[in-house]
């Protein structure tokens, strides 16, 4: 079986993607907690409207993972490999929960 030592150019897309909109979600929510009343309800709803598009998009990253059985890490050590797979679950069920 020959597995790649890199991902491939959607699932690394997929990566930095949710990376900005994390980021963006994060620099949202610390605005809109200090913006005048006004501001803050703009930023609020701008900040669930993206908060909607990372669940789907959560949701297209789970998909991807599954339709394209996604390489596993390369390590040697059997404990990494399954602490690697683990951390990567843990992760896209904390996007999930944080946007519900």
């Amino acid at each position: 079986m020959n597995i790649p030592d890199r991902y491939n150019g959607i699932a690394t897309l997929n990566h930095w993607i949710t990376a900005l909109l994390v980021t963006a979600m994060w620099v949202l929510g610390r605005a809109a907690s200090e913006a005048p009343d006004a501001a803050e309800d703009y930023i609020i709803g701008i900040h669930i409207a993206l908060g909607f598009f990372v669940l789907w998009f959560v949701l297209w990253r789970i998909g991807y993972r599954v339709a394209t059985r996604a390489s596993r890490a390369q390590v040697p050590n059997t404990l990494q490999r399954t602490a690697a797979r683990w951390m990567h679950r843990l992760l896209l069920l904390l996007l999930l929960t944080l946007v519900l």
